[in-house]
């Protein structure tokens, strides 16, 4: 990352990640994740949009193979969405 974008990045307010793991019965659970907090027009936001779906992606091949996906990669080749629910919540 160059500076530039280094400096945008810690200009913008902290972002927040809350998770909910919920037991449904069967051995089976459900998880929820929200992240939000952005700004609009939030330069974090647009970089990691592509973060969440490998990441979940790699955490659900892993719990079903006991590996998990290489680390480059990006869901593209699934055709997983490469954007996130901009959560940002008028209270």
């Amino acid at each position: 990352m160059d500076e530039a974008t280094a400096e945008a990045w810690r200009a913008e307010p902290r972002s927040k990640v809350a998770y909910d793991i919920e037991d449904t019965g069967h051995g089976v659970v459900k998880l929820t994740v929200v992240h939000d907090g952005f700004e609009p027009g939030s330069y974090v936001l647009q970089a990691i949009s592509n973060g969440w779906p490998a990441v979940f992606a790699s955490l659900k091949t892993l719990l079903e193979t006991g590996a998990a996906l290489p680390a480059s990669w990006d869901g593209t080749e699934a055709g997983i969405p490469l954007t996130i629910a901009d959560e940002r919540r008028q209270t």
